[in-house]
């Protein structure tokens, strides 16, 4: 994780990264898709694709559900407490479409066995920052 973005080298040693962020929406602090961008060590940016979260039907639930959503397909960064506004969103379709790009680039990395215990540390790593307390002097 740097700053709002997920890198990762998919393939060990290979001098490809894969970067995955937010893309913005029309208004501060929303966000409507990821944007996968395929980047060299050495020769910089080599591709980019944006996923739409209201392509991959990703809060699709949501928005039926609830009445007069201001930010169809999208989620906003907002309340200091509470769930993050991504809960529920249903991942599948975004899932496939990772999977599908990164398989362009990446042969056979989906497939690659991950030694015992990564796989759950990295879930932690990459977990978001805790949230800032408000309202009073830090301790």
């Amino acid at each position: 994780m740097v700053s709002d973005s997920y890198i990762a080298t998919p393939v060990p040693g290979s001098p490809l990264r894969l970067r995955i962020d937010f893309t913005p929406g029309i208004y501060r602090h929303s966000y409507d898709g990821l944007r996968l961008k395929l980047l060299h060590v050495e020769q910089g940016p080599i591709d980019q694709i944006v996923l739409g979260f209201a392509e991959h039907r990703t809060f699709r639930h949501r928005d039926a559900t609830t009445s007069g959503t201001a930010w169809p397909g999208t989620f906003r960064r907002g309340a200091e407490s509470g769930p993050p506004p991504w809960e529920g969103a249903d991942l599948s379709g975004l899932r496939s479409a990772v999977v599908q790009y990164t398989d362009a680039w990446f042969p056979g990395a989906w497939e690659a066995p991950t030694p015992t215990g990564i796989a759950s540390r990295a879930v932690q790593a990459i977990s978001p920052p805790a949230r800032p307390r408000t309202g009073g002097p830090a301790r």
